[in-house]
């Protein structure tokens, strides 16, 4: 491969490249440059000492990128002093994540005197400030310095959900057809700017002379970062979960959770390192934490994890190569709790009762907080004031070490509609009993008089003086799920619910079982049954055999005196394309009936096309679509998936069709090299991956991820960088007709090296060098001109291009 060296140096440059080559001395690492070449260039001799340790950042104010642990971060302006080492203010760890040294009046903190275990390491070669820290300095999420997530931005977006049915449909004995066409439709509309996000959802159903329409929701949102809370104004849904409230024209304030601490969360790991190691925690095979600790003893809280049940794997890697590996069990996390800091929300404004017009309230208000108590629990508690309605609840959970949570609520209603008041309880209770069995339950009772507002009215009996209207007098749930190691596993659940008048008791039983097998092959029955007044029951039983992409399945039900067979057939192509057949027979009127179902994303929207038919004369055909569309400083683009309310445009420039994977699946690139990621992690990490098997042949990439870090509301764009390389194997034939030799010289028309010729007589050229004037030095003779024609375009679906090239003297 020909390598070729562009030097542009400055004097300083230039002469320790020079010095480097002629005469340097290695001793500890250190590197002394001759003082006395230094001084004749005219440099002064204090280079020597500057340089001598290695490489360094010029004193001064430098924008780096931190990385902590290994973990990238945003990047910060540092200011390095006379010897090239950082000089860190409290300013700068608070925005770097670190805990402030307190008690401190030196100018340049000292982390190493405060973490002796903590090493900090300059790598000016990439720009980059490497920390490896013990666990007690990183700062504890609950200060996040939200000033380093990207913010601002303007953009306008659609969401749409179009579904269109023809159904023709000729009843027994009538020879004319009853043709129905159905269409439904849910939009949203809005836009984002300076972190604002307005929007607006509603929902409209046509079928032939019938037509309904239904305004969801018109909001503004904007996150109020210093307090943690979202502002919301408009008609909106009460983000209470202690009420049942109706929507509301008015203005709320909740908590942002995306920015709430959550305690004790996630799993712990113990360990200690020899050295400074990286340490990797996996669970089932997946990776799913990674980090850089300084030798000794570390503690790593909150680690994510995939599930309750499976053991974490943890490796520690030193720098000599060293690899330590030990196992965290699951029962040491699977019954961990989490804690929420306190917090604060509000509502105020108009009932919407447009659903409910015997609400018989105009108005309402809400308050509620919630707060932890003590190391394992938390208390909620709030308000409802409305005309003629009050109500007042209470919860308190909590989680013990074996496993055991329970939480109890309390509401508290008093309805002058009704001219009633009472109390609602509810408990829940669930326990992980160990890595096989897990059981939950719940029960809630109510007296005659509790309401809640969304009740309505009191509507009484004229006769008896009574209520009407049907409401839960008790509700009983109870679940239990079991993993029966080879033979799967299995989960049972019954409730049972009784009502005030009617004075009715229902009760549901629910079975399921399955089992996958190696080689995907999956088999699962279910069973439920009702006890009441309507009660039945079903059987529903299916297995799933894969052959390769396309799944083959049977299934059969049992409800009754009816029992339904069916045959099913599923083949994902790609990612882009699939489709679905399915046949059933009933038992009971030996009417079969057939469907298919082809889904499909063309790049820019979700497709799926369906056609069903039971009997002979019943038909029902389906077009459906679903995605989204964006307008910003970049032009109108297209999703395959809802935009939701933060989202990003990625580019990589000229590229069409190129494919990048983003947090809600694959996008592709338009003709100008857009595309939308519809859903960007707010005050979180969101990765931008660009799939390289899915550009021309002829580029090259710089960077193939992105990391984005990006605020609520915020729409942001970021930029693959390419390089289209023009890359050409020439083959050089001599002028007596023989190939090149092995060994001879490739140069420009000044003499210049390019490179060396190949066993078969051939040369690998790159970009500019397939125009310049070339020529080949053989061993002993006269130098000759290599002559080739060059096409005008290159070929993208070739890494290289081949030519035979002539010498010529």
């Amino acid at each position: 491969m020909t390598v070729r060296f562009l030097f542009n140096l400055n004097k300083t440059t230039f002469f320790l490249l020079l010095s480097c080559a002629s005469g340097v001395t290695l001793a500890d690492d250190a590197v002394d440059f001759d003082t006395t070449t230094l001084q004749a260039r005219g440099l002064p001799s204090s280079l020597n000492k500057y340089f001598r340790d290695g490489k360094k950042f010029t004193p001064g104010i430098t924008k780096i990128v931190p990385v902590i642990n290994g973990v990238e971060k945003p990047s910060h302006a540092v200011t390095f002093d006379d010897n090239g080492q950082p000089c860190l203010s409290l300013n700068d760890l608070t925005t770097l994540g670190i805990v402030a040294v307190k008690n401190t009046d030196a100018q340049c903190i000292n982390l190493i005197t405060t973490y002796p275990q903590a090493t900090i390491t300059t790598d000016p070669g990439n720009n980059k400030l490497l920390f490896v820290l013990p666990a007690e300095a990183i700062a504890d999420s609950n200060n996040l310095d939200v000033s380093q997530y990207t913010a601002g931005g303007t953009g306008a977006m659609v969401n749409y959900d179009l579904l269109m049915m023809k159904s023709n449909n000729k009843s027994e004995g009538d020879n004319n057809n009853n043709d129905l066409n159905t269409f439904q439709s849910n939009t949203e509309e809005g836009f984002n700017y300076n972190d604002w996000i307005i929007r607006s959802r509603q929902s409209f159903s046509s079928s032939d002379n019938s037509h309904s329409f239904d305004q969801l929701y018109t909001y503004a949102q904007r996150t109020l970062t210093d307090y943690k809370t979202v502002m919301q104004a408009g008609k909106i849904s009460i983000a209470s979960s202690l009420f049942s409230s109706p929507q509301i024209y008015g203005v709320q304030f909740s908590p942002e959770s995306a920015l709430m601490n959550n305690k004790n969360s996630g799993a712990t790991v113990t360990g200690i390192a020899q050295s400074q190691s990286r340490v990797e925690v996996r669970q089932a095979g997946a990776l799913v934490y990674s980090t850089q600790v300084p030798a000794g003893a570390f503690t790593l809280d909150r680690i994510p994890t995939l599930n309750n049940t499976a053991d974490l794997n943890v490796n520690i890697i030193g720098q000599d190569g060293t690899n330590r590996s030990f196992v965290v069990p699951a029962s040491s996390f699977a019954h961990s709790y989490t804690q929420q800091e306190t917090s604060f929300s509000g509502a105020i404004g108009a009932i919407d009762k447009s659903d409910n017009e015997d609400i018989d309230s105009s108005e309402l208000m809400t308050l509620s907080m919630s707060t932890p108590v003590g190391k394992r629990a938390m208390m909620n508690g709030g308000a409802m004031l409305a005309q003629k309605y009050q109500s007042m609840a209470g919860r308190l959970s909590t989680g013990f070490a074996n496993g055991l949570n329970i939480s109890g609520t309390t509401v508290i209603s008093n309805d002058a509609r009704s001219q009633t008041n009472g109390v609602q309880g509810t408990i829940n209770v669930s326990m992980q009993v160990s890595q096989l069995a897990n059981i939950n339950s719940s029960v809630t009772l109510q007296n005659d008089g509790f309401r809640s507002l969304t009740d309505g009215e009191n509507t009484t009996d004229p006769d008896t003086g009574k209520y009407i209207g049907a409401r839960y007098k008790s509700q009983y749930n109870l679940g239990l799920g079991y993993l029966l190691g080879d033979m799967g596993s299995v989960n049972l659940a019954w409730s049972r619910a009784t009502m005030f008048d009617p004075a009715e008791t229902t009760t549901r039983w629910t079975a399921s079982w399955s089992k996958t097998f190696v080689g995907g092959t999956s088999i699962s029955v279910n069973a439920e049954q009702d006890i009441g007044k309507d009660g039945d029951s079903l059987v529903y039983a299916n297995i799933s055999i894969p052959f390769g992409t396309t799944r083959v399945g049977y299934n059969m039900s049992h409800n009754g005196d009816h029992t339904n067979q069916g045959v099913t057939l599923d083949q994902t192509v790609n990612e882009r394309f699939g489709y679905s057949l399915s046949a059933n027979k009933d038992s009971q009127d030996n009417v079969g009936s057939f469907s298919a179902n082809v889904r499909a994303i063309p790049k820019y929207s979700q497709m799926n096309l369906g056609y069903s038919r039971y009997g002979s004369d019943n038909n029902t055909y389906s077009v459906a679509a679903t995605g989204g569309v964006v307008a910003t400083k970049q032009g109108v683009l297209f999703s395959p998936y809802p935009v939701q309310d933060t989202f990003a445009v990625v580019q990589i420039p000229d590229i069409n069709g190129a494919e990048i994977d983003t947090p809600q699946g694959p996008v592709w690139t338009n003709s100008k090299g857009y595309a939308v990621s519809s859903s960007m992690s707010p005050y979180g990490e969101s990765r931008l991956t660009m799939v390289t098997k899915s550009l021309p042949k002829n580029v090259d990439i710089n960077n193939g991820i992105q990391v984005a870090h990006v605020a609520r509301g915020s729409v942001t764009d970021y930029t693959f960088g390419t390089v289209l390389t023009r890359r050409a194997l020439i083959t050089i034939h001599m002028p007596d007709g023989k190939l090149a030799s092995k060994g001879d010289i490739i140069s420009d028309a000044k003499d210049n090296y390019i490179t060396t010729v190949a066993g078969d007589g051939t040369v690998f050229l790159i970009d500019g060098q397939l125009n310049q004037n070339l020529w080949l030095k053989p061993l002993g003779t006269a130098r000759c001109h290599v002559v080739f024609s060059l096409n005008k375009q290159p070929d993208a679906d070739k890494l290289y291009e081949s030519y035979d090239a002539q010498c010529k003297n």
